[in-house]
């Protein structure tokens, strides 16, 4: 993933992600014409002219973070669910519904297959992200 740098005023900023630099340009704190540099590269040009490179390369990575957010709140959400579902069957096994209550506590059980592969799913996503 390319990093970069660039004015902001008369500071130089970076290096950055593309994604922060569209970010930047979003929120007004850059303009297509704010001059950039590559990391690597001692060639200063404006954002404007480049920014189908960046732009593809922030677009994907946002995506990205979009997918591992949302991979990470499903897991969340399974598992609490399953806690949920136990502590009501606990709580059903002290009344008297002690079918209903053994019932929550085994069918919770069937949280634990969504939540591993939520889980794995997640992990090899954050693995290639890194790569």
């Amino acid at each position: 993933m390319a990093k970069w740098y660039y004015y902001e005023g008369d500071d130089v900023k970076g290096p950055v992600s593309s994604s922060v630099l569209q970010r930047a340009l979003w929120s007004g704190c850059i303009t297509r014409n704010t001059m950039i540099c590559k990391d690597g590269s001692k060639e200063w040009v404006q954002l404007g002219s480049v920014w189908d490179e960046c732009g593809k390369a922030a677009k994907k990575q946002m995506q990205n973070e979009c997918a591992d957010n949302l991979l990470t709140v499903c897991v969340f959400v399974f598992l609490a669910m399953a806690i949920v579902q136990i502590v009501f069957g606990i709580v059903c096994l002290d009344d008297k519904m002690r079918e209903v209550g053994i019932s929550l506590i085994f069918s919770s059980l069937g949280y634990i297959f969504p939540i591993s592969i939520a889980y794995a799913v997640r992990q090899m996503f954050r693995h290639q992200l890194r790569s």
